[in-house]
């Protein structure tokens, strides 16, 4: 599925209109991020790349590419992975 981020103050706004008060709003980018490289690890650990078809290969390396770039935005603070509960007050 697509993903749109927000800011936390977007989210926060968006939130209020369905009358949802956020109890909190934690940031989890470091876990996130070393679930990712996990994954990755896990996954390369695995792969043959003898194997690997002349159509997986372009994929795999699209993919690894483009979770490089979130990574680097992880890590150079442009990017968060947030963790928001709320409670519905009406």
């Amino acid at each position: 599925q697509p993903v749109y981020p927000w800011s936390l103050d977007a989210l926060k706004a968006a939130l209020a209109k369905i009358n949802v008060v956020p109890r909190t709003a934690e940031d989890k980018s470091d876990l996130y991020r070393g679930m990712v490289v996990r994954s990755w690890k896990e996954y390369l650990d695995k792969v043959d790349s003898e194997t690997l078809t002349s159509e997986i290969g372009p994929q795999v390396v699209h993919e690894a590419e483009f979770w490089a770039r979130r990574l680097a935005a992880i890590e150079a603070g442009v990017l968060q992975y947030v963790h928001v509960v709320g409670v519905r007050t009406t």
